[in-house]
């Protein structure tokens, strides 16, 4: 087996352990998030901008009991076609920092780290950067965003 496919394997393997072994919060649930578009300010490079993909998130805080600066947690893996047109996986940690009601659903402003695979810098690269996510009912949609580099938006169904 080569190193890449040996790294990928064990991202997966430990993100699987990590979101369904993490003790049950109080009211967590999951969600499931479908990866879609994303776009890249360097307009000279043939970038991948359609980058499907699923995951699994573990919510690890009830929305309702997060207090009002909603600092909700939530854990994250999954797979998807990268920007450059390979196959990756990914874990992460996101928090949201602030939630702000507004009509007809929740707008929350956080911040995303995480380890991804499937890039030609590193076999398994660290990431941080912001997030925003407008909610509505259980359905989200989620923006990502590394300024002056690559945006990205998602979708998230909860059940």
């Amino acid at each position: 087996m080569t190193t890449r496919k040996q790294n990928i394997i064990g991202i997966v393997v430990s993100a699987v352990l990590a979101v369904a072994f993490i003790p049950n919060a109080v009211g967590s649930e999951y969600s499931v998030e479908i990866f879609g578009l994303s776009y890249h300010s360097d307009r000279q490079t043939d970038y991948n901008e359609r980058n499907y993909g699923l995951g699994l998130i573990r919510h690890l805080d009830n929305e309702h009991d997060a207090g009002w600066l909603g600092h909700e947690r939530q854990v994250s893996m999954g797979a998807y076609k990268n920007s450059y047109y390979r196959m990756g996986g990914f874990i992460a940690y996101a928090t949201h920092l602030k939630k702000i009601p507004l009509a007809g659903g929740t707008l929350r402003l956080g911040v995303e780290a995480s380890l991804i695979t499937g890039y030609r810098i590193k076999p398994v690269m660290p990431t941080a950067f912001p997030r925003m996510s407008f909610t509505v009912g259980r359905v989200s949609l989620i923006i990502r965003s590394m300024p002056g580099y690559v945006s990205s938006a998602t979708m998230q169904y909860r059940f």
